[in-house]
């Protein structure tokens, strides 16, 4: 049965099943190496030659228990499809294909956007990792702003290997890009754009103090809570509407009996194991980062808004570890929910 993801307008994928095998290879093919490839921009044919995948290797991917490759189609025939592989809490995520002629379109947006909610709904995937070849920083900058971070980890390319293809340069290596993706997608269970993305950087290094003007983000939702309360979010922070001070609510509005607003409203009363304050974050080894207490990367931009719109003596932040969500408080009330980033 097709796994309806619900975006601007119905979006549906599905498992591929062995059959599926001879049009995925087409696809994918198609969509990476050759001429055909360049009518696309997701081309790699300036690098490499030979093959991107073939049947054997797809079939035996249907095949394998955690792994699934899932399928978008229109008149049917498969026009996208993204490979998962489940990692324990994360999953690995790879040969995100668009048919060439049908890129940028928003295809591989949404397909991206329906993959991470497939791997939370099914999986219970925290975190999504990726490689990708240093030598497409359009595509690196790509997932950037679809809320995914360079880990600083660099992985070397399968050369020998031709079932990955043959090189025509001899330093490819693949970048890792990391996302955590369970609170983000959780807020998005009832609709709205689940674009989910942290706020580009928009200064050349990490720095300690706040700018006079801070951009508010881009908020793209609000959130109704039980207690009355309304919080507006941009997908990796969710924050009272009363402390961000938006000059217009969005349109689009998550019930206060919904999945995502039960879910925020239980992060602000489990139990946290670190607190500390906004005056205890130091420089992060990423440019516009902010690391606290217990390695949790903060994005800089968040930070400085925080700094901004919060008494900074009566700000607390409480977490438990890298990879969960912050709660923010003010004078002793829970007042927002910040998503971290990963950092090398």
């Amino acid at each position: 049965m097709p796994y309806t993801f619900s975006v601007a307008r119905e979006f549906r994928i599905r498992p591929a099943s062995e059959r599926d095998a001879p049009a995925l290879n087409r696809l994918v093919n198609s969509a990476y190496r050759g001429e055909s490839s360049r009518a696309g921009w997701t081309t790699e044919a300036h690098l490499l030659d030979g093959q991107r995948t073939d049947e054997d290797w797809l079939r035996d991917i249907i095949a394998t228990p955690d792994q699934v490759i899932l399928i978008h189609e229109q008149d049917g025939a498969p026009t996208a499809c993204v490979l998962l592989e489940r990692h324990g809490s994360e999953c690995y995520l790879g040969m995100l294909t668009v048919k060439p002629t049908a890129q940028a379109t928003g295809i591989g947006r949404q397909l991206l956007d329906a993959a991470e909610r497939w791997a939370v709904d099914t999986w219970s995937t925290r975190g999504v990792y990726m490689s990708v070849l240093i030598q497409r920083p359009e595509l690196i900058a790509w997932y950037q702003r679809r809320g995914y971070h360079r880990t600083g980890e660099q992985k070397p390319f399968p050369y020998g290997d031709e079932r990955f293809g043959l090189p025509r340069t001899p330093d490819l290596a693949f970048a890792v890009l990391r996302k955590i993706v369970g609170l983000v997608l959780l807020v998005a269970l009832l609709g709205g754009r689940a674009d989910a993305q942290q706020p580009e950087p928009k200064h050349p290094g990490p720095a300690t103090s706040s700018p006079a003007t801070v951009a508010p983000p881009a908020w793209n939702r609000v959130v109704k809570l039980a207690d009355g309360r309304t919080f507006v979010t941009d997908g990796g922070l969710v924050i009272d509407a009363a402390v961000a001070k938006p000059a217009t609510l969005p349109t689009i509005v998550v019930a206060a009996d919904s999945v995502g607003a039960r879910t925020i409203a239980g992060y602000f009363t489990a139990p946290h194991q670190l607190e500390f304050g906004l005056s205890d974050l130091r420089p992060g080894s990423m440019s516009n980062t902010f690391v606290a207490p217990g390695g949790i990367g903060l994005n800089g931009n968040y930070v400085r808004f925080l700094r901004n719109a919060l008494p900074t003596g009566a700000t607390r932040l409480h977490g438990n570890g890298p990879r969960d969500p912050v709660v923010v408080t003010a004078n002793g009330e829970s007042v927002a929910v910040l998503m971290p980033i990963v950092l090398p």
